[in-house]
């Protein structure tokens, strides 16, 4: 079973969830650079198995 691939949408999920928080309470912890570098560091992280 391939985990990976499950968790993926599972990370965009909590995203989604972080930003209608973050919304919701009118504060602005997010930051789009924290995420791409995140995201990035899993697929580099991913790709360098094969």
């Amino acid at each position: 079973m391939n985990f990976i691939l499950y968790a993926v949408p599972f990370f965009f999920v909590l995203i989604a969830v972080e930003l209608l928080a973050d919304h919701w309470r009118k504060v602005s912890n997010y930051r789009v650079a924290d995420a791409i570098n995140s995201l990035s560091t899993g697929v580099l992280s991913t790709t360098t198995g094969l």
